[in-house]
């Protein structure tokens, strides 16, 4: 159990760019010789892919809330219109 453990740290590191420039030279060595570690680093990938993915999507929802509260809400039409004319100047 402890040795899988240590492979996904030592992908997420790889992956991410942490390890030193010995040890990415030597995981790419075992990428290219090692077929079950090269689907792990790419199901890995893709699961970081998806979680960023996520983030983004969350995200963009919170912000999309925050604009309806700002600048849908009638109480607020000052600094709707302030906004506005910001941007008119640009």
């Amino acid at each position: 159990m402890r040795t899988s453990l240590n492979e996904i740290k030592q992908t997420d590191d790889f992956l991410s760019g942490k390890l030193s420039p010995e040890d990415s030279v030597l995981f790419s060595a075992r990428l290219l010789i090692n077929p079950f570690l090269r689907l792990n680093v790419s199901l890995h990938r893709k699961t970081l892919m998806l979680i960023r993915f996520y983030g983004r999507k969350k995200l963009q929802a919170e912000i999309e809330t925050v604009h309806n509260e700002v600048f849908q809400d009638p109480e607020r039409s000052a600094y709707h219109d302030m906004i506005s004319k910001l941007f008119q100047k640009l």
